[in-house]
């Protein structure tokens, strides 16, 4: 689940957040990785 919500008040920034769980397979973390890099470096 990624959320962006603004912290800690109304008015500040947002706040980015990947919530990761037990039941996430190491493929979907795999994917997650690929995903983030390619959006970091594009």
């Amino acid at each position: 689940m990624i959320s962006s919500f603004p912290y800690p008040a109304a008015d500040s920034p947002a706040l980015n957040r990947i919530v990761l769980a037990a039941w996430h397979q190491k493929e979907d973390i795999d994917r997650l990785v690929e995903v983030l890099s390619r959006r970091l470096h594009s």
